[in-house]
């Protein structure tokens, strides 16, 4: 049965998919140490932006299987001639798909700028005569990150409302109006 909601699932579990895996591979680095140069590199500017884009498409496109579940039962005679085909159903996925991912993509561009690789120096002196310096690539925070009014504003308020409190408003009403569907409706009762 391929229809854009399954199509949707789909979409969802990889977005899923991505988070989970992102979050494996940096606990793995936080807890067993195990962060290669290659790791290290990748980290600031792909891995760390890459966990939250991921969380970010995930929880629009939760929102959006929700829009779609409410358009199918507030607008059935539209929603079935809208998905006639296979090629609508492909494009009807991609009218949610393309913008979640740009827009999760754009909210999550600061995440970018967050982190930095640098070079540590590691310098040993062993007697008046010989030193050892050991370099090596490590991972710091940048100022933007330090920034108290990106902390506070981007990172704890934008985020806790882009990502937190409209995405569970929209999933509460489109799942009341999609719930309140399926109450028989009594005599005489005003249909909401």
């Amino acid at each position: 049965m391929r229809n854009s909601f399954n199509l949707m699932l789909i979409a969802l579990v990889c977005m899923d998919s991505t988070y989970l895996l992102s979050s494996i591979i940096e606990s793995f680095r936080i807890s067993f140490h195990m962060a290669t140069e290659l790791h290290i590199h990748l980290f600031p500017y792909f891995l760390y932006p890459v966990l939250s884009i991921a969380m970010t498409a995930s929880v629009f496109m939760t929102v959006g299987i929700a829009l779609e579940r409410y358009i199918a039962v507030h607008y059935p005679i539209d929603y079935s001639q809208a998905i006639n085909s296979p090629e609508a159903c492909k494009r009807r996925l991609l009218k949610y798909v393309i913008p979640v991912t740009l827009l999760s993509i754009v909210f999550n561009i600061p995440k970018i700028f967050e982190a930095e690789v640098y070079d540590e120096v590691d310098r040993t002196r062993y007697n008046a005569t010989y030193d050892e310096v050991k370099t090596f690539k490590a991972i710091r925070t940048t100022e933007l990150r330090k920034n108290p009014d990106y902390v506070i504003y981007y990172n704890n308020w934008i985020r806790l409302m882009v990502v937190g409190i409209i995405p569970f408003s929209l999933l509460i009403y489109f799942n009341y109006k999609v719930g309140i569907s399926f109450i028989p409706q009594l005599p005489g009762k005003i249909k909401m």
